[in-house]
């Protein structure tokens, strides 16, 4: 229905409406009541900064309407810009509603616009339903409605965003998830001037955020930045809480992005930003809520550290060989929110069928764990989140039986049965974390609180079925630079071979666990690897755990010919000056391990001048 005069009904409000006018559903649907040209303005004024409810009640037209539904739509005939307000905050079915006379309510949309109203001005209003119960005709109608909003002083200015790396002045509106059209959308602002980096954090210069729906919550909020040179939307919640009429953002607080922290990406001259204000739930139609003079910084002209040991698995944290006399024990200091901490380790042959075990457990902390085991190339092992019988803490259990005395140890069924000897990872996080192929790790876990033990400890080498175990000693060596050099070994009786592997080692002397199935008799085990000469150790194996005496590898063997001679002596002088790792050329040519081709590879060479592999 659509009204362009009033009936004789007169009050002393700013707006004055006899009724009975048709409350429908959204803007400009054919059922809501329109009303032009009303209350000419005797003197100029201004917009005041909330409504006064002087008289007025609702009669329902038969559906399940809300009395909070019912909304004016008010625009001035001289100033661009509708204001909107409703009645009351109350919710429910009902048959006739009366206002509350006095009771203040506020603007839901342009609460700071400073406009003068002209004298002689008049208004249009729309009555609508922000909810449309029954299509095509009115939710409700209205009586004797007569509101106040006028006011001879000019109402503050909206605020102007202080100077920061991300600010505007707005009006913005946030209207629904990304993408909406009823979203303000910023583009091509805040150049860079100084090529700067993202940071974790964004600090708050100011800003003033309106409500313009009765439902929605502070914490809705969203900021969607984007940066014209680096891919990928950082996301902003500037406030937090529930419903609210209006919050100041506090210059001085310092809040987290909460999508890509820590990207490290340099942002160059001339960049520009785009941003999207948008809410995480859709209220009313229209925005939600309006934003002014928003600033915050999150820049800056110094790169943000890189990652350091055990921060990725390139940069894991090699904590050796685990034997039964060699248990392992890792303390973590803390966990970043969102990451793991990276480890690797180096185990022989774990076979549940002999008795043998491999325990991997978190302790000393209250914080939730999960740890996620790979392979050497990334392949997920198993992973384990609250297997423990300290509730929240994680253990992982490879074969049979698993270490008595481990705080973590519950006598659970074992993850794998057996495991191949080798090298492998451990991703240590926080729930809830999720570990993939490729060393592939994601978590939505916060910060650790406190410190942690990692414990690795095996049977091997204790008799959980027939198990060599010695040392290694790779001659002329000092492993610098986090370097390794891999050792195959072979044990065989006769032409049949019973065990092999290989030994990554990380230092002159490494310890190893080999287990040889129970096999007893005269057997050998052969030693080779990188530029050092094969070693060959013979004993009798008993069929239980046994230990060998320590096996020397002589070192200096460059080009692999089984003897150590002027070739490799020529070699280490063709790539002398090289520098591992990024060097060019043979890496064994850095006989000490030192990471540099130097003269000391050269002395080595020579000590070992003549030697040749065992036969």
């Amino acid at each position: 229905m659509g009204l362009t005069a009033l009936s004789s009904y007169a009050l002393a409000g700013d707006i004055t409406v006899a009724g009975p006018v048709d409350f429908g559903g959204a803007v400009g649907l054919p059922e809501n009541t329109t009303l032009t040209g009303l209350n000419p303005l005797a003197a100029a004024k201004y917009f005041g900064p909330d409504v006064t409810i002087n008289s007025g009640y609702l009669v329902s037209m038969g559906g399940i309407t809300y009395p909070s539904e019912a909304c004016f739509r008010i625009e001035n005939s001289a100033v661009p810009g509708a204001y909107v307000t409703n009645f009351t905050n109350t919710n429910g079915g009902y048959t006739t509603f009366n206002f509350t006379v006095g009771e203040v309510r506020t603007w839901k949309s342009n609460g700071h616009v400073a406009a003068i109203l002209p004298a002689g001005s008049t208004w249009t209003v729309e009555c609508y339903e922000s909810y449309d119960d029954t299509a095509g005709a009115a939710d409700s109608q209205g009586f004797d409605i007569d509101i106040n909003f006028l006011s001879d002083t000019p109402p503050p200015p909206p605020p102007t965003a202080p100077p920061g790396d991300i600010s505007f002045d707005g009006p913005v509106n946030f209207g629904g998830a990304v993408g909406s059209l009823d979203n303000t959308v910023l583009t091509g602002i805040n150049p860079v001037v100084t090529a700067k980096y993202y940071m974790d954090n964004v600090t708050l210069n100011g800003g003033l955020l309106e409500s313009n729906a009765d439902g929605t919550f502070a914490g809705e909020i969203r900021l969607n930045v984007e940066n014209s040179a680096v891919p990928g939307i950082y996301v902003l919640s500037p406030a937090t809480g529930g419903t609210y009429s209006s919050i100041t953002l506090v210059p001085g607080t310092t809040m987290a992005w909460t999508t890509n922290p820590g990207v490290a990406a340099i942002l160059p001259v001339g960049s520009t930003f785009t941003v999207e204000c948008s809410e995480s739930f859709d209220d009313d139609p229209g925005a939600d809520s309006v934003g002014f003079g928003i600033s915050f910084d999150f820049l800056t002209t110094t790169a943000p550290p890189g990652p350091g040991p055990g921060d990725t698995p390139t940069l894991a944290i090699d904590l050796g060989t685990v034997t039964n006399s060699n248990p392992l024990l890792a303390t973590i200091d803390s966990i970043a929110s969102g990451k793991a901490k990276w480890y690797k380790f180096t185990v022989g042959n774990v076979d549940g069928n002999l008795g043998d075990w491999l325990s991997i457990w978190t302790g000393e902390t209250t914080d939730d764990t999960e740890i996620g085991m790979y392979t050497d190339t990334g392949d997920v092992v198993t992973d384990d989140d609250d297997d423990s019988n300290t509730g929240l803490q994680s253990y992982i259990l490879i074969g049979t039986g698993g270490d008595p005395t481990g705080p973590g140890y519950d006598g659970f069924s074992p993850d794998p049965f057996t495991l191949s000897p080798g090298t492998y990872y451990l991703a240590v996080g926080k729930y809830n974390s999720q570990f993939s192929g490729g060393f592939g790790f994601t978590s939505t876990g916060t910060a650790t609180t406190s410190s942690m033990g990692l414990h690795i400890t095996t049977s091997i080498g204790s008799g959980g079925g027939s198990g060599l175990s010695g040392n290694l000693l790779l001659g002329d060596t000092i492993f610098a630079n986090s370097l390794t050099r891999s050792i195959n070994y072979e044990v065989k009786q006769g032409l049949a071979t019973i065990a092999s592997g290989t030994i990554n080692a990380n230092a002159s002397s490494m310890p190893y666990s080999i287990n040889t199935s129970n096999a007893v008799g005269p057997a050998t085990i052969t030693f080779s690897g990188a530029s050092f000469l094969t070693k060959i150790v013979n004993l009798t194996l008993t069929g239980s755990a046994q230990t060998v005496p320590d096996a020397l590898m002589f070192n200096g063997d460059v080009d692999d010919s089984g003897e150590v001679d002027a070739a490799d002596i020529d070699n280490v002088i063709a790539n002398f000056g090289q520098n591992w790792p990024g060097g060019v050329g043979n890496p064994l040519a850095d006989v000490d391990v030192s990471g540099e081709v130097d003269a000391a590879d050269i002395d080595a060479v020579i000590a070992n001048f003549g030697n040749s592999d065992d036969q």
